[in-house]
C-alpha cells in the first residue's frame, strides 16, 4: 500500500513538471459532499466528531474504524431523477491492516448542449454576407437557434477513498487516499489525491485536525491539462454531554475550514483568495435507539435528519436546505446501514 501511494506521487509530480497545470477549487466535490445521510443532515461538521458515520472518514481519516462489519447504502436523487448519488461504504482488512472504503458514483444526465445551435449569420440573418455580427460567436439581433442542432450530453464522476490509522508526530492519526475518475462528454480525467488527519482527547471532548490534498492532489485529463488543487485545513471540536435525568447523549460540533484558494460569500473571514468558513452541529441520541442531528455546513447550508437503529439495520434520512442560497431545490438523502450477514439469512433460508 505504501509503495502505491508513493507511485501515484511520482507520477504526479512529474505530470505537474510537464503538463499544462491549473488551480482550481472544485476537483475534489465529490468527497468534500459526500457521505451518507447522517453526515449530511450534521453539515459535515465532522472534523472532530464521528458518530460511527461513514462520512465522517471523509472528511478526517483519522476516526477509528469500527469493526463490526457493518455496511452503509446511500442514495440520493435531485431535480426529478437528473441528477443522483449513490455510495457504499465498508471496512476490510488487509494484511492485518484495517482500511475503511467508500465508493461514490454520482451522474447526471440529458444536459443540453447549445454551442453548436447559433445561426451566427449576422444583423441580415443571411450566411455569408459578412456583415456586423457575423461569425462572433454572440446571438445577434436577426439571428436564431437552430432547434435540431440541440444535442445532450452527461457528467459521470466515481470516485473511491480509503482509510486507514496512523501515526503522526507521536499522535493517533490516519492517512486516506481518495482516486477520482471524471467524465464530462467525450472527455475523461483521472486523480489521485490524499488527506490526513488526527484526532485527540481534549478536556471533556476530541479535537480534530485534518489537511487534504497533500500535498496537492491532481486530475490529468486525456486532452494533457491537469486540475491541481491547493491543500487546506480544518480543525474542530467536540463536545459530549450525557443528561443525567433523561437517557438522551448530546454532541455539540463545531469546526473551521482554511481555504486558500477558495474565498466565497459564505467565508467569516477572507482576505484575497484566502477563506475561512465555520460549520457547526449537534446531535441529540434516545437509548441509542433513536437520533435527530441538525446542522449548518461551511456553505451556509441548513441540514437536519432523523435516524433510527435496530437489532441489524438502521435506517437515517436528511433534509439539506438549499432553496434560500442556491435556489436550485432543497435535497433529500436516505441511507441504511446493515449487517451483510444479516441480509443474506434473509435472502437464504436457513435449514
Amino acid at each position: 500500500m505504501v509503495y502505491r501511494r508513493f507511485l501515484f506521487s511520482i507520477i504526479f509530480i512529474l505530470n505537474s513538471l510537464f503538463g499544462d497545470n491549473y488551480w482550481v477549487k472544485y476537483g475534489w466535490e465529490l468527497f468534500n459532499t459526500g457521505g451518507a445521510a447522517p453526515s449530511i443532515a450534521l453539515g459535515n461538521a465532522l472534523t472532530a466528531y464521528h458518530g460511527g458515520y461513514v462520512g465522517s472518514y471523509l472528511v478526517n481519516p483519522a476516526h477509528p474504524i469500527v469493526q463490526n462489519q457493518t455496511w452503509t447504502f446511500s442514495h440520493q436523487s435531485r431535480f426529478a431523477g437528473m441528477i443522483n448519488r449513490e455510495m457504499i461504504g465498508f471496512p476490510m482488512k488487509v494484511n492485518q491492516r484495517t482500511i475503511h472504503s467508500i465508493f461514490i458514483y454520482e451522474g447526471i444526465g440529458q444536459i443540453p448542449d447549445t454551442r453548436n445551435m447559433l445561426l451566427d449569420w449576422g444583423l441580415d440573418g443571411q450566411f455569408g454576407t459578412n456583415d456586423l455580427g457575423e461569425g462572433n460567436g454572440i446571438l445577434d439581433e436577426g439571428e436564431r437557434l437552430d432547434p435540431n442542432k440541440l444535442d445532450y450530453f452527461g457528467q459521470h464522476q466515481f470516485g473511491a477513498y480509503f482509510s486507514t490509522p496512523i501515526s503522526i508526530l507521536n499522535q493517533k492519526g490516519g492517512i486516506g487516499l481518495k482516486v477520482l475518475y471524471h467524465s464530462i462528454g467525450e472527455n475523461t480525467g483521472v486523480g489521485v489525491g490524499f488527506n490526513i488527519g488526527i484526532v485527540k482527547p481534549l478536556g471533556k471532548g476530541h479535537v480534530g485536525v485534518t489537511i487534504k490534498d497533500v500535498p496537492s492532489s491532481g486530475v490529468l485529463w486525456d486532452n494533457g491539462t491537469i486540475e491541481n488543487s491547493i491543500p487546506s485545513a480544518s480543525i474542530g471540536y467536540s463536545l459530549p454531554i450525557a443528561l443525567e435525568k433523561f437517557p438522551i447523549h448530546v454532541f455539540y460540533n463545531i469546526g473551521s475550514h482554511i481555504e486558500p484558494n477558495n474565498r466565497n460569500l459564505y467565508s467569516t473571514i477572507g482576505t484575497g483568495n484566502l477563506g475561512i468558513s465555520f460549520d457547526g452541529s449537534m446531535e441529540w441520541i434516545y437509548q441509542e435507539k433513536i437520533s435527530f442531528q441538525l446542522g449548518r455546513s461551511k456553505d451556509g447550508f441548513i441540514s437536519s435528519g432523523l435516524g433510527l437503529t435496530f437489532d441489524e439495520i438502521s435506517i437515517n434520512y436528511a433534509f439539506l436546505l438549499t432553496e434560500p442560497a442556491t435556489q436550485l431545490g432543497n435535497n433529500h438523502y436516505i441511507s441504511i446501514t446493515f449487517q451483510p450477514s444479516w441480509i443474506i439469512q434473509k435472502i437464504i433460508p436457513q435449514e
